[in-house]
């Protein structure tokens, strides 16, 4: 069964609604508040903070097509002693969810980075029932918009497939939520001055892009963005989880940064306009 799609969301609407019009603006900026980054020239083997009164940023690509899924594997519910007699749905989703990594590490240009996470499953009523309906949710991260659209495709292709194969069936809800946000560069290069002005030369780190999704995305694709990051971190006071998690915190020197750098790169690029 084809997909279906759904992708209002608040920026979105915003945007719709005309909050980047009348007037227009020539600009945006945003920043986020981040404790654990990577910066450029490091591995994921350490741990790395982005302190209260430094800024991290990355030309280019800075977040990711942030999609979700929901899909509904149907087989045929039988007894768990006669399995012939049903579909079994539990063996065709993981079938399906194996499957579905191999897009990634098989069929996929290495250059092109892609995440595809299952992140919940249910499914079967007793211990001796086979299956009739499995649910997975998950989600997708990619960088290019084109790149995206075929993997879509593929997960489609894939799902067909499997389903048939095993005289089950699929329905899959997907949703794209998040564009990437790519950073302007002429806009980045101009701003960059007036952060190593505000918080020095050090303090300034480039990041590795990340795959999380951000709904600036939307503002951004209208004017020239710029998104970059605020650190919150702080080692001495145990101030180092990260954002949307239960133990968040966050040196609150960090707002004073935030504040300076912000006001800064507004008035500067106000100043260059006249």
């Amino acid at each position: 069964m084809p997909a279906t799609f759904k992708g209002d969301w608040g920026a979105k609407l915003m945007v719709a609604e005309g909050v980047m019009a009348n007037p227009k603006p020539s600009a945006v900026f945003g920043l986020h508040t981040t404790a654990s980054v990577q910066p450029v020239g490091t591995t994921d083997d350490d741990v790395h903070y982005l302190k209260a009164g430094q800024i991290g940023y990355t030309p280019g690509f800075d977040n990711a097509n942030s999609d979700r899924f929901h899909i509904v594997i149907n087989g045929k519910m039988a007894h768990g002693s006669a399995p012939h007699k049903g579909v079994d749905a539990i063996a065709v989703a993981a079938e399906a969810v194996m499957a579905l990594q191999m897009i990634k590490s098989r069929q996929t240009n290495t250059r092109q980075p892609l995440v595809i996470s299952i992140g919940m499953i249910s499914g079967g009523q007793r211990e001796n029932i086979i299956a009739d309906k499995v649910e997975l949710g998950g989600t997708v991260r990619t960088y290019d918009g084109k790149f995206r659209d075929g993997v879509i495709e593929q997960i489609q292709r894939i799902l067909k497939g499997i389903t048939e194969a095993h005289g089950a069936s699929y329905e899959m809800e997907y949703r794209k939520t998040y564009p990437s946000i790519l950073n302007d560069q002429k806009l980045v290069d101009a701003t960059l001055p007036v952060f190593r002005r505000i918080v020095g030369e050090k303090n300034v780190i480039e990041l590795i892009p990340g795959m999380g999704g951000e709904d600036f995305s939307f503002f951004a694709q209208v004017v020239p963005g710029f998104f970059f990051r605020l650190g919150v971190a702080n080692e001495e006071k145990g101030i180092t989880y990260g954002a949307h998690t239960p133990m968040y915190d966050c040196d609150e020197e960090s707002i004073k940064t935030g504040v300076a750098v912000m006001a800064a790169a507004v008035c500067d690029f106000l100043d260059a306009k006249k």
